[in-house]
């Protein structure tokens, strides 16, 4: 199963989810990925869901360009640019504002590749959005740059993959430190790909404005509809997506999917649809060229029965032709090298006639 690599983004777009590179040596892999997210409730300080007042409403609209290179089978680095268009609508007015969202970078060393595949990961954000608690503008991604450690686990199963990731995102601006996770199951049927998944994140440690947020708080309801999807104070979400997907070939692959949260704390409650288009061909640098297998073939043939064999290889590494006549060989009938003709000697001299001898009666 060929294996998709997509950049973490588990606050500004949260249905994307994070894979392990494939560590295919030279391999440069790009992907383009769109989501689409609305809410108009919010998740409280109990975990209950709240409607914002007056009808408001909040959608983001996420693009994400990663692109991923492996140096060779134990280390890939990748990085990701994010764009955000965010609307926020009220009773009274409506905002919207398009900008760079965020700018990544990490590094991926596969620790394990077989049975189990262990790929430590270090990734780090830095925000573009530049929201502004005092301004009038609607807040476009996260305001806190951010450190995330973390580890991959996949087991493929014949046509099945589960992963699971667990992180640890370390964010500045004396923002709470968060736990990223997810588990997903991939079904691979021929070229056509289905899947499911969990993922969420948890606070680890408190926001250095717990309880004293109040500008911030006050900026969730003047800006963002009242909606705390970005810059929440110790937030936790969980949220369930699925998907299906097809290998188009050459590398290509498409997924669309679903994505609704399902729990959540000091945070937003909707749901998005979201699609990723993925290029990432295979050099062949880093594969091991298979052992050669030898078969028989026997041939019917008016003129000879005879058992021929023949050594199967790549067109890239061939090293033997067919060790008996092949096919696509015409044969050259041998030419038969005669042997010089014998000439008669003349012999001179009298020629001798015999003639018959009298007989005495």
């Amino acid at each position: 199963m060929r294996t998709l690599f997509i950049a973490i983004l588990f606050l500004s777009s949260p249905a994307f989810g994070s894979k392990p590179s494939q560590f295919d040596s030279g391999t440069i892999g790009i992907s383009l990925g769109l989501d689409y997210y609305t809410t108009n409730e919010n998740f409280d300080d109990d975990a209950e869901i709240v409607e914002l007042s007056d009808d408001n409403k909040f959608t983001y609209t996420s693009i994400e360009f990663t692109g991923s290179y492996d140096f060779n089978r134990d280390w890939s680095v990748f990085t990701n640019l994010d764009l955000g268009y965010s609307m926020s609508s009220t009773s009274t007015e409506d905002r919207e504002r398009f900008a760079v969202s965020e700018l990544g970078a990490g590094i991926q060393y596969s620790l394990l590749n077989q049975p189990i595949q262990i790929v430590p990961e270090l990734k780090f954000s830095y925000p573009l959005g530049f929201n502004d608690e005092d301004g009038d503008e609607v807040y476009v991604g996260e305001s806190a740059w951010s450190i995330t450690p973390g580890v991959h686990f996949s087991y493929p199963i014949s046509f099945l993959k589960p992963t699971i990731y667990v992180g640890y995102a370390y964010r500045g601006d004396g923002r709470a430190s968060l736990l990223p996770w997810h588990a997903n199951l991939d079904i691979k049927i021929k070229d056509f790909l289905i899947g499911t998944g969990v993922s969420g994140y948890e606070y680890m440690s408190e926001d250095d404005e717990t309880g004293v947020a109040t500008d911030r708080l006050n900026a969730f309801e003047r800006v963002n509809a009242e909606s705390q999807i970005f810059d929440s104070i110790n937030p936790s979400r969980i949220d369930w997506k699925i998907w299906g997907g097809l290998y188009l070939g050459k590398g290509v692959s498409t997924k669309i999917g679903y994505r609704m949260d399902i729990r959540g704390v000091r945070s937003s409650h909707g749901s998005s649809f979201f699609a990723i288009l993925d290029f990432l061909p295979s050099s062949g640098k880093s594969k091991t060229p298979p052992a050669l297998n030898y078969r028989n073939i026997y041939e019917d043939d008016e003129d000879e029965d005879k058992q021929q064999f023949e050594v199967e290889t790549y067109d890239s590494e061939k090293i033997f032709e067919r060790a008996l006549k092949p096919e696509s060989e015409k044969k050259v009938p041998r030419k038969k090298r005669r042997a010089p003709k014998k000439r008669k000697k003349k012999q001179d001299g009298m020629k001798l006639k015999l003639r018959k001898k009298p007989t005495n009666n």
